[in-house]
């Protein structure tokens, strides 16, 4: 059985091959229609382009035709004052770190073992 939770570690300069490159992951898991909750936890994300930025937002039009929830956790100061510029925190829940999604999402869900996949 596949968990209702899924956790993918994004990492290095999020520009737009990576942003292809999770898009078409993306894609796959929404096929699959069996999780609840996608969690993108860029802790290792150093930087973020307009393209990476532009590859998020498509990602969340994707995860809302599922019925998903889409969360993000551990930004940089960089990549947290460019969705604050743009407005993206306002479309996507920007959680501060690991921890606090497992307070606040995976209690709330009774989920102990999400899936974890890094990009």
């Amino acid at each position: 059985m596949i968990s209702p939770i899924k956790i993918i570690e994004l990492s290095g300069f999020f520009n737009a091959n990576k942003g292809d490159e999770l898009t078409v992951e993306i894609k796959d898991i929404a096929d699959t229609k069996k999780i609840e909750i996608l969690l993108l936890d860029m802790k290792n994300v150093n930087f973020i382009d307009s393209s990476g930025l532009g590859a998020l937002a498509k990602v969340k039009k994707i995860i809302n035709q599922t019925n998903t929830k889409l969360f993000l956790c551990s930004l940089n100061d960089q990549v947290r004052i460019l969705f604050e510029m743009t407005h993206m925190d306002s479309i996507i829940k920007i959680l501060k770190d690991r921890e606090e999604f497992e307070q606040e999402i995976l209690v709330h869900h009774g989920v102990n073992k999400p899936t974890i996949s890094n990009s």
